[in-house]
C-alpha cells in the first residue's frame, strides 16, 4: 500500500470558540463545535496525522473481505475518508456518532467515495448501537467522553461483533497516577497547544469546559479493561505523553 501522498481531508473554519467570554460550557459536540472541529482536533490532538496513517496501515493489514470497517465516534468522517481513499477494492464502512451535524459533514466528505464503497452512517449512542460483523473497529478519542461505568460493556460489545482475528484500534487521552508526572505532562501538552496557535486563555477555558466531560483513565486501567472485555492480545502502537493508541485483537 502506497501512502506517499497521504493527506487528511480537513474541512472546517478556524477554531476560535474559546477566544471570547461567550464560550461553550460544558463542552458538547454542538453545531458550533462541528463547524470548527477539523481544525480543533488537528491542533489539539498530538500525532493526529500519524494516528490516522497508523489506522490506515492496521486496517489494510487486518481487513477481511465481506466484513465491515466500523468507526465508532466517527465525527466528521476524516478517518473513514482516509481508508476509503486508499482502498482500491470495494469495502463496507459504517460511521457511528451521536451528533447529526457531525454525520452531515461526514456524509459530504465521503460522498465522492460512495460509488466505489458501501458507506453507511448511523446516529446512535455506543450503548445502543447494533454492530455488524466487522474485522476492524475504530474507537479514536471516543471512550474518554463516555461515563466510565459504561466503557467495559461497549468494549465487550465490540469484542462480540469482531470476527476472529479482527482488531479494534483505540486512541485515548490518558492520565498518570504520579502527581509529578501528571503535572509535567500537563505543561508539555499546554506547550503543544501554544505552538498550535492557542492562547493561554483559550487553553484554560477549554480545559474548564471539558472538566467532568472528558474523563481519562490511566493506561493500566485502559489495558485492564480491554483484557476484561475478552481481548487476550493488545499492544501500544503509538504514544505521545498523555495520548496513546492501542490495537487489540480477537484471537
Amino acid at each position: 500500500m502506497e501512502t506517499d501522498h497521504f493527506i487528511l481531508n480537513l474541512k472546517s473554519d478556524k477554531d476560535c470558540l474559546f477566544d471570547s467570554a461567550d464560550w461553550p460550557k460544558p463542552f458538547e459536540f454542538s453545531e458550533a463545535v462541528v463547524k470548527v472541529f477539523d481544525d480543533m482536533v488537528s491542533r489539539s490532538v498530538p500525532l493526529y496525522r500519524d494516528v490516522n496513517e497508523s489506522v490506515l496501515f492496521w486496517t489494510h493489514s487486518y481487513y477481511q473481505k465481506d466484513s465491515a470497517i466500523v468507526d465508532l465516534g466517527c465525527s466528521t468522517g476524516t478517518t473513514l475518508e482516509v481508508i476509503g481513499r486508499h482502498f482500491k477494492s470495494p469495502i463496507i464502512m459504517l460511521g457511528v456518532d451521536t451528533s447529526q451535524p457531525m454525520l452531515d459533514v461526514a456524509k459530504d466528505k465521503l460522498a465522492g467515495l460512495s460509488k466505489r464503497h458501501q458507506i453507511d452512517f448511523l446516529q446512535c449512542s455506543l450503548e445502543d448501537v447494533e454492530l455488524p460483523k466487522a474485522s476492524v473497529i475504530i474507537l479514536n478519542y471516543t471512550l474518554q467522553f463516555i461515563p466510565v461505568r459504561k466503557r467495559l460493556p461497549i468494549l465487550q460489545k465490540i469484542f462480540t461483533a469482531l470476527k476472529p482475528d479482527g482488531i479494534v484500534y483505540i486512541s485515548e487521552k490518558i492520565r498518570y497516577d504520579n502527581l509529578g508526572f501528571q503535572e509535567t505532562t500537563n505543561r508539555i501538552y499546554e506547550n503543544f497547544k501554544h505552538r498550535a496557535g492557542y492562547s493561554q486563555s483559550e487553553i484554560e477555558r477549554k480545559k474548564e469546559a471539558l472538566d467532568q466531560v472528558l474523563v481519562p483513565m490511566t493506561i493500566e486501567q485502559l489495558s485492564a479493561m480491554i483484557k476484561t472485555a475478552g481481548f487476550s492480545v493488545q499492544e501500544t502502537v503509538l504514544k505521545w505523553n498523555n495520548f496513546v493508541s492501542i490495537v487489540a485483537q480477537k484471537s
